[in-house]
């Protein structure tokens, strides 16, 4: 499992794929998901991905980038996730890519006023730098913050986001979460994440378990248990351990539940709101 609270430096990362069989492993910098060498190259041949580059830097080696729009393209890729951290997802392949050498010389090198050089530099020094939104979300939960300094804390309690707050861009947990407030992106969380009855999330869930109040639209898997409770509405996939249905959830996409089983067209609907 990855649980590392901060990301590798570019040397360790560098490392860890010079002895990489069969991983893709991908890292959170600033406000995007990016891999790297044969990580790289896995992705690029089984998903031709756009967003790739050479990075040459004088006084380095060059090396293979690659910027990931959406881990879920990689699971119906056929790629099985591993590990979830903070900064750090891994998924199993069980490949290794052959065509690095041509591919790495193919590409461009990376341009100098490119918005990942900076980001790049700082993974190089240690200090990945941050994109727009992802300084306004650490702004904002610093703020959040101060504001209950003044109340004890409780052990255990999960991460909030409360009613009328507005989240664009990808969440990467390794703690409780609930929300109450719209989310505008995907979710990746070690725990549990549950979406509340005023709750929105436009994007996908994965996470150990997953309860579902509000609306979700994306996929939802869950490594445990997964809830739709009654009221609430997913549109998207949904795969888990295990499934509990209330009556007068609404789910509209397909189920699969424990390991090896197929895909099945599921509808859930509250049958007081069919016409």
């Amino acid at each position: 499992m990855a649980d590392e609270s901060s990301v590798p430096g570019l040397e360790a990362i560098l490392a860890r794929e010079a002895g990489n069989t069969g991983m893709v492993y991908l890292y959170r910098l600033g406000g995007v998901l990016m891999c790297f060498e044969r990580s790289a190259c896995i992705v690029l041949s089984l998903c031709n991905m756009e967003t790739a580059f050479r990075v040459s830097e004088e006084g380095y080696a060059d090396y293979l980038a690659c910027v990931v729009s959406d881990v879920e393209v990689l699971r119906k890729a056929g790629l099985k996730l591993s590990g979830v951290g903070a900064n750090e997802i891994s998924l199993e392949t069980g490949i290794v890519c052959g065509g690095y050498d041509l591919l790495l010389h193919g590409l461009n090198p990376l341009d100098k006023d490119s918005q990942y050089l900076e980001l790049l530099r700082g993974l190089r020094s240690g200090s990945p730098g941050q994109d727009e939104e992802t300084q306004k979300w650490n702004k904002a939960m610093e703020l959040y913050g101060k504001k209950k300094k003044r109340e004890q804390p409780v052990a255990g309690d999960p991460s909030l986001l409360s009613s009328g707050a507005v989240l664009s861009g990808d969440l990467h947990l390794s703690e409780d979460l609930h929300i109450d407030g719209r989310v505008e992106g995907s979710i990746y969380s070690e725990k549990a994440v549950t979406v509340g009855p005023g709750g929105n999330v436009d994007g996908n869930i994965i996470a150990a378990t997953v309860d579902i109040h509000g609306c979700v639209l994306g996929t939802v898997t869950a490594g445990g248990i997964a809830s739709l409770r009654k009221g609430c509405m997913l549109k998207g996939d949904l795969i888990a351990g295990s499934v509990e249905i209330e009556p007068g959830a609404r789910f509209e996409g397909q189920c699969r539940m424990g390991s090896g089983l197929e895909c099945s067209p599921a509808v859930y609907r509250d049958q007081n709101l069919l016409t």
